[in-house]
């Protein structure tokens, strides 16, 4: 296999060492709620494509993009009882990938013809699909035994560069202090002020059994911490103003392909907080009713308009999360679509982000050579997530 593994980590192909250490994850590839029964997507993710199809019943299915036949993607046929048709010539494949039925060929043809099918299983509002080899790991449950009757609300958007630029940033906290120091979406005891020294933290990171913790502590006092879960994901609490603090909320960035990324964040909220839910549904579903695709275009012209010169970051909008997001995006960009690590210089601010890279490159390079990899555990460590996010 090409590629130094300890140093591939922004590649996700399936050829790739780090294509192949993502697939033994479970990966977010759609929102449950953006996949009508009797309908079918195609998906881009890990630079490969995948039909995503959810049956009569109501369940999600996963297999290859294109019909063995000619090649022509499935997700643009008809999703039947038994199974999802090529619209091209027929061909019919079951949810494991059988094929069915051929209505020009000869009886006995199908059932020598399979394609690939994935687990495939939806969690708080996601559809997670496994997309490695082998058997699959136990399916996400990050909320299982919770006793609250949770509502869950989702983003999600395309970002146009490496996801390890994303990854890099959840888990750099200084940069809250300076690119996010005019959102509105930002702890409101830090003020819109240009940051001073001392709303600028000093930075711990520890292994755990996870990922790693980032701790951070202003020398006003002001702590915060956050949850790096192996491999492409964040748990934090959510710090927006008085009546949205507090909540548990994931990252994710998931490659699409080495290029792009999606970013997807879940907030989940007690359905008793009832002036939180209502604040969360203005905050995530309002800017989604000008259109998904319409919102997406409106980021990229604003990205496209800072980094060409044409605006500058203290002309975007003040559009709450909105704006975070932006700022994220320019930033993040303007580092290259792919960064260049070669031509950094690092301090000690680049506690986490380092770990972050020594962790995933030890990763790689005991994939490469075959022997173990570290068990990191997510599923059903919501309590000790909670406790060590709130520790002080």
């Amino acid at each position: 296999m090409p590629g130094d593994a300890a140093s591939s980590f922004e590649q996700s192909g399936p050829g790739t060492w780090a294509g192949r250490y993502m697939r033994r994850f479970w990966q977010p590839i759609h929102l449950g709620h953006e996949l009508g029964r009797a309908r079918a997507r195609t998906v881009q993710v890990l630079s490969e494509e995948f039909t995503l199809f959810r049956d009569a019943e109501g369940v999600a299915h996963l297999v290859e993009a294109r019909c063995p036949h000619r090649g022509a993607r499935l997700a643009l046929g008809w999703v039947e009882a038994d199974g999802i048709r090529c619209r091209y010539h027929g061909w019919k494949f079951s949810a494991s990938g059988q094929c069915l039925e051929q209505p020009a060929e000869q009886a006995g043809f199908a059932h020598k013809v399979c394609i690939r099918s994935y687990p495939c299983v939806e969690r708080f509002g996601i559809v997670f699909g496994f997309l490695g080899d082998g058997a699959a790991p136990p399916a996400p449950e990050l909320f299982s035994g919770v006793d609250e009757d949770l509502r869950f609300f989702h983003f999600t958007m395309v970002r146009h560069y490496n996801f390890f630029q994303d990854l890099e940033n959840l888990v750099d906290d200084v940069h809250l202090s300076f690119l996010h120091s005019l959102s509105s979406f930002r702890d409101p005891s830090w003020g819109h002020a240009p940051p001073d020294a001392a709303s600028v933290p000093m930075i711990e990171a520890d292994e755990t059994e996870f990922g790693l913790l980032q701790r951070s502590r202003c020398p006003n006092g002001k702590t915060r911490a956050v949850a790096f879960l192996m491999p492409n994901s964040v748990y934090f609490k959510t710090v927006a103003d008085r009546d949205l603090q507090g909540f548990d909320a994931i990252n994710w960035a998931i490659p699409i392909d080495d290029r792009s990324h999606m970013f997807l964040q879940l907030v989940a909220v007690p359905k008793h907080h009832t002036a939180a839910v209502e604040k969360f549904q203005r905050l995530f579903e309002q800017p989604l009713e000008r259109g998904r695709e319409q919102l997406l275009r409106e980021f990229d012209a604003e990205v496209r308009a800072v980094l060409g010169g044409d605006k500058t970051l203290a002309d975007l909008p003040k559009r709450g999360l909105e704006t975070v997001h932006l700022e994220d995006c320019i930033m993040q960009t303007s580092q290259g679509i792919v960064a260049d690590r070669t031509r950094e210089t690092l301090g000690r601010s680049d506690r986490a982000v380092i770990l972050l890279r020594k962790l995933w490159t030890r990763e790689l390079a005991a994939l490469a050579k075959g022997a173990s990899l570290t068990p990191f555990r997510v599923s059903g460590q919501l309590p000790s997530l909670r406790r060590a996010v709130s520790a002080r």
